[in-house]
């Protein structure tokens, strides 16, 4: 009878065990999505401190002209690039947030962020960015992105407009 009892308690311990590994992994997991990480996961988080909200509107710069640092993208006259400077905000699994002025961000996801990673850049929370791209009336394409600490630069379309990662397929 005590050899049954320790049995089934053992397995009784085991089981609850895993029911509370289980559900803190998932704790871990859901606080995960919430919370961006800081850097890219190869190193120690870093403190960042960010740029002061009164500095932010500084450093948007709506242009129809790059800025001289940058490779120019010949399109047609009717979509003329705008240049915008921000700060990387944060940083998630799948992407980045730039903070280019007080009131806006942009969300840097999906292919595009992927192909940029593919080609070599890199970005740290806190890194001052360039986004060359078409202003559309939901969301911001980028062409050109510059990683202003790093001189780092990834082309993400062609002087069509077209997604350079589309290329191959």
């Amino acid at each position: 009878m005590l050899k049954k009892f320790l049995i089934w308690g053992s397995y009784l311990l085991f089981v609850l065990l895993l029911l509370a590994g289980a559900l803190y992994r998932t704790a871990v997991k859901w606080e995960e999505k919430e919370t961006p990480l800081r850097g890219n996961g190869n190193h120690a988080a870093e403190v960042f401190t960010p740029l002061a909200d009164a500095a932010l509107p500084a450093l948007a710069v709506a242009s129809a002209t790059p800025t001289p640092f940058l490779p120019p993208i010949q399109l047609p006259a009717a979509q003329a690039l705008t240049v915008l400077i921000g700060q990387v905000e944060r940083l998630t699994n799948g992407g980045a947030v730039v903070r280019v002025d007080a009131s806006r961000s942009i969300n840097l996801t999906g292919r595009a962020w992927r192909f940029a990673q593919e080609q070599g850049f890199q970005a740290q929370v806190g890194d001052m960015l360039s986004l060359q791209g078409l202003e559309g009336e939901e969301k911001f394409e980028i062409a050109i992105l510059t990683n202003l600490r790093t001189g780092s630069l990834v082309t993400l379309r062609d002087a069509t407009g077209h997604p350079l990662w589309e290329e191959g397929e």
